[in-house]
């Protein structure tokens, strides 16, 4: 179940039948668990990692950030 704030502003649903059920089953949850690894296991591993950084690294990725950001 997924779980918003608001009510969604439209409702998906899908259907299947006997023959592709389990094959789409398994294919919605690999989807699912693609979205999670991208939206939110991911960020989480790269923001642990730049925590681990030193201050003086940090300061100096930003810096160079910054100036190809110009």
């Amino acid at each position: 179940m997924l779980h918003v704030e608001d009510e969604p502003a439209e409702i998906v649903a899908i259907a299947h039948d006997d023959e592709t059920g389990p094959a789409m089953v398994e294919l919605l949850l690999d989807a699912a668990n693609h979205l999670v690894d991208e939206l939110i296991t991911r960020p989480r591993q790269t923001s642990a990692l730049w925590d681990k950084l030193p201050e003086t690294v940090k300061t100096q990725i930003e810096h160079a950030k910054g100036q190809a950001d110009a």
